[in-house]
């Protein structure tokens, strides 16, 4: 009893346990969804390394488009351009507030081919970007905790756990302040151990509708399962594109 006693007096006197913990984290990351939405549509062109544990490397290049969607939802499309055996293959990513929808067509076939939820773990051309990885999700898809501030202030730290069916038991993200977008994300198996960590770098002003957006030109993708890395790199972005529902219809693939 007095163990009780002393653990409710411990929440109360912390404003930021359990409930609270949890609608600071909401807070946060409503303001990082806030701060990166606006701007309508995007398009860019991308180059991609992959690098196994023992060195050797692959290289593809893609361009990407994508609209924004009510409720922090999107429709993405990818299209390859390098290399020859990949050329003209396309992935078409629906997201929304109860999950993701994906398409995929492969540059020698006649038409795309909805991607089957048993698929979501697959390596998505030999990277170590799955499926999911390439979804995103939208903040609605997410339970969000707030752990603690780190780097001075500067960076708060949110720990992320999936409503819906997932490869991931969590992942925590390191939010810059500044930019209102994760610097760094750790990627957790069901078991509990780390599997994945994403870093964003050399972040870039972008002006559109009116609005200063920071988004990263360079991210990696360390496996700390098989000890390779998956590198992007933005060679063009432009955001404020007007693009139309029919460059994301899947009859068209």
């Amino acid at each position: 009893m007095k163990k009780i006693l002393s653990l409710t007096i411990l929440l109360l006197l912390n404003p930021y346990t359990q409930a609270g913990h949890h609608k600071k984290g909401e807070q946060i990351v409503k303001a990082v969804s806030d701060a990166a939405k606006g701007y309508g549509g995007e398009t860019s062109s991308i180059n991609l390394t992959i690098k196994n544990s023992s060195g050797k490397m692959k290289k593809r290049s893609f361009n990407m488009k994508l609209k924004e969607g009510s409720n922090g939802g999107y429709s993405l499309l990818t299209t390859f351009t390098a290399p020859m055996d990949l050329a003209n293959t396309k992935l078409l990513t629906v997201v929304g507030s109860d999950g993701y929808n994906q398409w995929l067509k492969m540059g020698h076939l006649s038409k795309g081919k909805k991607v089957e939820a048993n698929s979501s773990a697959k390596a998505f051309v030999d990277s170590d970007l799955t499926y999911e990885d390439v979804a995103g999700l939208t903040i609605a898809n997410f339970n969000h905790k707030f752990i603690k501030e780190t780097q001075g202030g500067k960076v708060w730290i949110i720990e992320q756990s999936p409503k819906g069916k997932s490869n991931y038991k969590k992942r925590s993200v390191y939010v810059s302040k500044k930019h209102k977008y994760p610097i760094a994300i750790y990627f957790y198996a069901k078991n509990g151990k780390k599997t994945k960590t994403a870093e964003f770098k050399n972040f870039k002003s972008y002006k559109a509708n009116g609005k200063t957006f920071w988004f990263p030109t360079n991210f990696t993708i360390k496996n700390h399962k098989t000890g390779s890395q998956t590198s992007l790199e933005y060679a063009k972005r432009s955001l404020g594109v007007n693009l139309s529902d029919g460059d994301f219809d899947s009859k068209k693939l």
